[in-house]
């Protein structure tokens, strides 16, 4: 009866397996350079955080040891990211999304100079800054830069649109300080 209970009990496990982890591994150049095979799953991946936006602390940049950059923001909306994130390694686990910033919209943002921002490409919302960047005379300049770096993106790809890469993140935590 031991030994009956013991085989059922292995092809239990066998059937089920014992990693129940949804999550699937990957680096982040991978998810990059592979969006549409990562669009839409759950993933784990880790980098370095580079920034996280001082406006509403919803959203961060994330770095790969070889410089590709995905946006991360909470799943749960409420959430915001600790600014002493900036410069730790993180984990995260999260649904990869993608947002594509369009030609057209690049040359609105262009005639309207408006600046761009650096974790998502969208249109900054932080008015006290660029007031501030504004009143030194350097907006035009940051607007034009940024733009230029779009347009350089999209020549680099061939396409009509910059990929904004994305992951929803369902849990994060430090991996090194």
């Amino acid at each position: 009866m031991k030994f009956t209970s013991f085989i059922l009990t292995i092809f239990i496990f066998s059937l089920t397996g014992c990693n129940n982890n949804p999550y699937q591994k990957a680096n982040i150049d991978d998810i990059v350079n592979n969006i549409d095979q990562y669009k839409g799953k759950l993933i784990e991946t880790s980098g370095k955080v580079l920034h996280v936006c001082g406006v509403d602390f919803k959203k961060l940049k994330l770095q790969s040891k070889n410089k590709n950059i995905i946006k991360v923001t909470a799943f749960n909306k409420q959430e915001i990211f600790s600014k002493t994130l900036n410069n730790k390694e993180i984990k995260i686990k999260g649904v990869v999304t993608e947002h594509k910033i369009t030609a057209a919209y690049i040359n609105q943002m262009d005639s309207l100079k408006t600046i761009p921002c650096h974790v998502d490409n969208k249109a900054c919302t932080d008015k006290e800054w660029i007031k501030r960047k504004k009143e030194a005379g350097v907006a035009d300049k940051i607007s034009a830069s940024a733009i230029k770096r779009l347009r350089k993106r999209m020549e680099k790809t061939g396409k009509d649109y910059v990929s904004v890469v994305s992951i929803q993140a369902k849990e994060y935590y430090i991996i090194k300080e």
